[in-house]
């Protein structure tokens, strides 16, 4: 293979893995999830790569790095006769055909291998990335060595270093990914992916035996704003709970008017009554799944959930509903990582709001779930009012100390099995 011929593969290589690392960033990940679940190879693929995804982007660094090294080698020795023969005797010399050298190959790589391979692959990334999935596969088993010390090496320097607490666990996608497959018809029409609909739907007709009292944001976490508020508190408070949208109401909790959203802000408001929007209000006996169909319909995403006596049972968005298909998706409500972890055979340290029904399924335990829906809700009823720190309370053969308390409810707590279950 001639110097031409190395040049141009190894920038088209270069070229691939700078567009298909943009394209697997700006992917959409909920659809991944979906083609794996259809059984699709590439699918399934790309879902292993989201759930490492250092995995993915060390293949492509280093990928790129290899051609680019090769590239710039090759660049120097096909450009170096050229320029000493180009180049008067007055200025040429080490420095004029290492500078010349380096101008042409840097505008070169910028241009073939970054900038016009990242526009073509942010075009359709779910597409290119699919049809690339089993060569990218190939690649990643081919440098495999070098990816996992990289790998290995970087949460090293993260995790002890310079104490970043890095993990690749991280949930499969977002509330963005939701939206993008949700609220864009249109997109999906184009994309042909008109299926991925009718695939939501299908795994929500189980939602009409969950109610929204089971997946709504409870009373107490709610962020709210009284209306007579300035704009100056209403700026503080999105400031200091780094939301986007806070409820509004009038004298109490139990008279929400609407909400805000922080973009809103934008428009510098004199009062929040100009930039408050409506909010629809669901009975918290509504079943998830009708809930889902109208905040489809209407192109919402939040709710104001009451109770039988026509208080404020909590908040909904589509986010909390679409958790009970697609188990935990990371939005503004969720600040903090849950906190799960089996110190002994007998012995689990658990948040508070962790859900009865998950940590029975995942730890193969019998902690009763009647009434309840997370464990902290399980412990303040049985003690009937919040416990304090340290405190120890028994519960159907088991036993619970309290880590860590706030006003409103147990943020962590150590379970220990008292009797065999």
């Amino acid at each position: 293979m001639d110097s031409i011929q190395i040049l141009i593969v190894t920038i088209i290589l270069s070229g691939f893995f700078s567009g298909i690392e943009l394209a697997f960033v700006s992917s959409n990940k909920l659809q991944i999830e979906l083609e794996r679940k259809k059984g699709s190879l590439s699918g399934k693929i790309l879902s292993r790569f989201i759930k490492n995804q250092s995995r993915f982007l060390g293949t492509t660094l280093i990928g790129n790095n290899i051609a680019l090294i090769i590239f710039s080698l090759s660049m120097s020795l096909l450009l170096e006769p050229f320029i000493i023969e180009l180049v008067p005797a007055s200025i040429s010399g080490d420095f004029t055909s290492l500078l010349l050298i380096t101008l042409i190959t840097t505008f070169v790589v910028l241009f073939f291998g970054e900038f016009l391979p990242k526009i073509l692959f942010r075009l359709n990334p779910n597409s290119i990335l699919s049809f690339f999935a089993l060569p990218i596969w190939f690649v990643y088993y081919l440098l495999y060595p070098l990816v996992e010390i990289m790998v290995a090496l970087s949460k090293f320097l993260l995790n002890y270093v310079f104490r970043l607490n890095y993990t690749d666990a991280a949930p499969v996608f977002n509330k963005y990914d939701l939206e993008h497959i949700i609220k864009n018809p249109y997109l999906n029409k184009q994309n042909g992916d008109e299926d991925i609909k009718t695939t939501i739907f299908e795994k929500a007709l189980f939602l009409i035996e969950v109610k929204v009292r089971e997946c709504m944001i409870p009373r107490p976490e709610v962020i709210a704003l009284e209306v007579k508020s300035s704009i100056q508190e209403l700026k503080k408070t999105f400031i200091r709970n780094k939301v986007s949208r806070i409820i509004i109401y009038d004298t109490n909790i139990d008279n929400i008017v609407g909400y805000v959203h922080h973009f809103e802000l934008l428009k510098k408001p004199e009062q929040i009554t100009d930039i408050i929007f409506p909010i629809p209000v669901i009975p918290e006996s509504m079943p998830a799944r009708d809930l889902l169909s109208r905040f489809i319909k209407d192109q919402k995403s939040i709710a104001w959930v009451i109770d039988e006596y026509g208080g404020t049972a909590g908040i909904v968005t589509i986010e909390d509903v679409l958790e009970e298909i697609f188990g935990e998706i990371r939005d503004e409500y969720d600040h903090d990582e849950f906190i799960e972890k089996q110190i002994s055979e007998t012995e689990y340290i658990f948040s508070g709001r962790m859900e009865i029904d998950y940590v029975n399924e995942k730890y193969n335990l019998n902690l009763p779930d009647e009434d309840f829906e997370t464990l902290s809700g399980l412990v303040v009823s049985g003690h009937e009012s919040i416990p304090d720190m340290n405190e120890v309370i028994e519960i159907d053969g088991f036993e619970f100390t309290v880590l860590n308390v706030s006003e409103k409810r147990i943020e962590t707590l150590k379970i220990k099995i008292l009797e065999k279950q």
